[in-house]
């Protein structure tokens, strides 16, 4: 019984750990998409002043 109890008490710390680390790759890739977008958007405007 102890190991059971012990067994499902680790469980879901687990799988909050898994989720956190999911929802903070999932932010990583969003901010890393918007710089990129960002970038691309002065690069076109320089581009564009030079012209």
């Amino acid at each position: 019984m102890p190991l059971r109890v012990t067994l499902l008490a680790a469980f879901p710390h687990e799988r909050e750990r898994e989720i956190t680390d999911t929802l903070v790759e999932l932010l990583i890739s969003t901010v890393h998409r918007i710089g990129a977008r960002a970038e691309k958007k002065v690069t076109e405007q320089l581009v564009n002043a030079f012209k």
